[in-house]
């Protein structure tokens, strides 16, 4: 057990080793039968590598998210002898993927609700996005115009200027 653990943790690497922290107590509640399903359909499997991500209670109450990454060791009897593995704190980046899916829902919210067309294109004129709006404006259902070229809704006597402008 790495000194990093006391960081990770909050609990001095003795305690574990020691047994007086168990590492499977410190697995939240709600991911353990899955990080549990996982060692057992690798050890099953006879797998020699297992990654999962899960959180733990830090000694200090909070949670932290780790990407646990383990080799499974099997004796010459095939029979697991033992575990070695390295722990990564990936608390900051699951915080953030979080708040940028939160900003994905709430732009998509806002993007989905406005009475206004809102469509974006890609550097070619490919439509990447069309919303609501801009299906009751041009008539087209956003699964017809994705992917196609914008100057499908760009009245004939326009294109020439926008191609230009692109």
């Amino acid at each position: 057990i790495g000194a990093e653990v006391k960081r990770i943790t909050g609990y001095a690497p003795a305690d574990l080793l020691a047994g007086r922290v168990r590492w499977v107590e410190l697995i939240h509640p709600d991911d353990l039968p899955s990080v549990r399903k996982s060692f057992k359909d690798a050890v099953a499997a006879g797998k020699t590598v297992l990654r999962v991500e899960y959180r733990i209670r830090h000694q200090d109450g909070g949670l932290r998210w780790l990407a646990d990454r383990r080799q499974l060791i099997y004796g010459d009897d095939g029979v697991l002898a033992y575990v070695d593995g390295l722990l990564l704190d990936i608390t900051d980046a699951k915080r953030s993927e979080e708040a940028l899916l939160e900003r994905e829902h709430h732009f998509h919210a806002i993007v989905d609700t406005a009475t206004d067309a809102i469509v974006t294109i890609d550097p070619l004129g490919k439509v990447l996005l069309f919303n609501p709006g801009a299906e009751r404006m041009f008539g087209y259902r956003a699964d017809e115009i994705l992917g196609r070229g914008i100057e499908l809704v760009i009245p004939a006597r326009f294109r020439p200027a926008h191609a230009a402008g692109l």
